[in-house]
């Protein structure tokens, strides 16, 4: 008899690969040593089958790992620029095992990003600011203090990580005395990050980080691919949808849909961030409108894409401080 093929999920971390896989090897007829695969997180990562040899649907980060052409067959979970903000936030929530909730990441910040997984982004968000607060205010005012490093820089995104540490306190004291200009401190022994920082890194960098991502989610000509809709997880209807049509695809006879949509029930329950994308185009609409509530404060990365999306308009962003 010959083996079922091996199939690839390939998936954006925060994407819900980990629950496709789950689900997929389902129907594949896999045999599940539990019927539950959410962890205290909430994250489907207790992906516990009888022989691991014998699954299926196999899920990761293939396409950053260079891996997705070793499989004939790949599932892409594949999103918009639209589905940008519940990703991130779920993202950082369970990708991995040094979770977080953004909307706390002002406090703590450093020991929360530094690890293995997320340390790039304490470099990415000082040069976002460096970027944002100090270079600019440079190049407005020619501040001799900063020549030594910057009179040789034509484009910011070539200051490193070295040159934007290197200032001296010194400097860090006539730039603050004479142009108001407070470098970031984001170390060990600064560990917090004030939140509008955070907040400006999100709405200008980090919301269009998934997309960097997906434009390396592409494949050979020779493999055969089903796109898997991010979207369609958090519609049970849609998902069920996706999940017959992918059957098809994969040649897999199941018919017990009714078991999914339990599951599904149950993955939902998990979503915190499912309908933020909805409420935020709301409170947009409310601020453009003049109707209708508007909070004084909602989750940090929703501050993001709500300011991103005014300011795209042409309107004044909400959240500032």
């Amino acid at each position: 008899m010959t083996p079922p093929t091996k199939i690839s999920i390939d998936y954006y971390p925060g994407s819900h690969g980990s629950f496709l896989e789950f689900v997929c090897n389902k129907i594949a007829g896999v045999v599940l040593l539990s019927e539950n695969p959410f962890d205290d997180t909430g994250a489907a990562h207790n992906l516990n089958y009888a022989e691991a040899k014998d699954r299926i649907f196999i899920s990761g980060h293939w396409s950053n790992k260079k891996l997705a052409s070793s499989f004939k067959k790949v599932v892409s979970i594949r999103f918009t620029e639209h589905d940008t903000l519940p990703l991130v936030a779920i993202g950082a929530l369970r990708a991995g095992t040094h979770t977080f909730d953004l909307d706390t990441l002002d406090v703590n910040t450093y020991h929360k990003l530094d690890n293995q997984y997320q340390q790039g982004k304490i470099y990415a968000i000082k040069y976002y600011y460096f970027h944002k607060h100090v270079y600019k205010k440079y190049m407005e005012n020619r501040i001799s203090i900063l020549d030594p490093i910057l009179i040789t820089v034509s484009d910011p995104r070539q200051i490193t990580k070295q040159e934007i540490e290197s200032i001296s306190v010194d400097a860090e004291q006539e730039l603050l005395k004479t142009y108001n200009i407070n470098l970031l401190k984001l170390d060990a022994d600064h560990p917090d990050c004030p939140r509008y920082v955070l907040r400006e890194f999100f709405e200008q960098w980090e919301l269009d980080e998934p997309l960097h991502g997906l434009a390396e989610m592409v494949y050979d000509n020779t493999i055969d691919v089903y796109e898997f809709p991010y979207i369609s997880f958090y519609d049970t209807d849609a998902f069920i949808h996706q999940l017959k049509q992918l059957a098809s695809w994969a040649n897999l006879q199941y018919n017990d849909y009714d078991s999914i949509r339990e599951l599904h029930e149950q993955f939902m329950i998990r979503q915190p961030y499912a309908h933020s994308k909805q409420k935020c185009d709301q409170i947009i609409e409310n601020i453009i409108n003049k109707s209708g509530s508007v909070p004084d404060r909602v989750l940090l990365i929703e501050e993001a894409y709500i300011n991103r999306e005014l300011n795209r308009q042409g309107y004044e962003r909400r959240y500032r401080y």
